[in-house]
């Protein structure tokens, strides 16, 4: 989509909060109710109702959800975030703030996807991966198989060493690096290329559940050594190592501006 996207001032995730709260609070319009139904109704309920309120369905969205085909290239939007870095490493200790990751949900690609209204399991960005399946119990051993057109934004390809850069950084062996978490990366015995370099093999030296949720993020390989990628990224953004729909146009310590990527692949 070509759209400019800002960010400015309290937490994305409170305006999505705030949307929610509306969309259940709209009235009808005309003074009457529908709470007499089992279920909310899509509408909301009018806020004159004084009776026992419905409960939302579970497998229902209440939020003017639209398939992408229904919204139109063009615009600006503009949404709120506290704080911009300084460190723009979501994946370092210093970078790993709520702010940040919404940040990375723009530009960085996201190897994960789940289904909001049915809460279907974790499953695949299809734009990076095209499958990721546990081949071996004993040893556990998980495959994960790249996009062939998946490439990072200066041109390189997303391969099996962005897998190994990633367990390396963050598996808690060398104090140099300074991962948030180590869960899940320190269960892992390897990290090898399998038939191509577009495929991946995990080996894990004591099984982890849920192994579906280890890579969702990746470290450009170009930014893995300790000092890129503890200091590299103090007020530097790193668009050539990022790989996600748009890019930043612009930031400073309270705003950002993002713009479609154009080097973005898109199916």
């Amino acid at each position: 989509m070509n759209k400019t996207r800002k960010l400015t001032a309290l937490a994305a995730a409170t305006a999505a909060l705030a949307m929610l709260l509306a969309g259940c609070g709209a009235g009808n319009g005309n003074g009457s109710s529908n709470a007499s139904s089992a279920t909310e109704p899509p509408a909301g309920i009018d806020s004159s109702y004084t009776g026992d309120l419905p409960m939302p369905k579970v497998t229902e969205r209440y939020d003017n959800h639209q398939s992408r085909d229904n919204v139109k290239d063009g615009g600006t939007l503009t949404l709120s975030i506290t704080e911009v870095g300084p460190n723009w490493n979501y994946l370092s200790s210093d970078g790993n703030t709520a702010y940040m990751f919404e940040l990375w949900s723009w530009y960085q690609p996201s190897l994960l996807m789940t289904d909001q209204v049915n809460g279907s399991p974790i499953k695949v960005n299809p734009d990076f991966l095209t499958d990721m399946k546990l081949v071996s119990k004993d040893p556990m051993v998980v495959q994960y198989d790249i996009n062939p057109k998946a490439k990072w934004n200066d041109g390189s390809d997303i391969d099996w060493t962005a897998f190994k850069a990633t367990w390396e950084a963050s598996n808690g062996s060398n104090p140099d690096y300074n991962p948030p978490s180590t869960d899940g990366f320190d269960r892992i015995a390897s990290v090898e290329q399998g038939d191509s370099p577009k495929q991946v093999k995990v080996t894990y030296k004591t099984p982890y559940y849920p192994w579906q949720e280890v890579f969702g993020a990746l470290v450009n390989p170009k930014a893995a050594d300790p000092k890129t990628f503890t200091q590299g990224w103090v007020k530097n953004p790193h668009n050539e190592w990022a790989a996600g729909p748009y890019k930043v146009d612009s930031f400073s310590d309270s705003q950002v501006t993002f713009v479609p990527n154009e080097n973005a692949h898109v199916r």
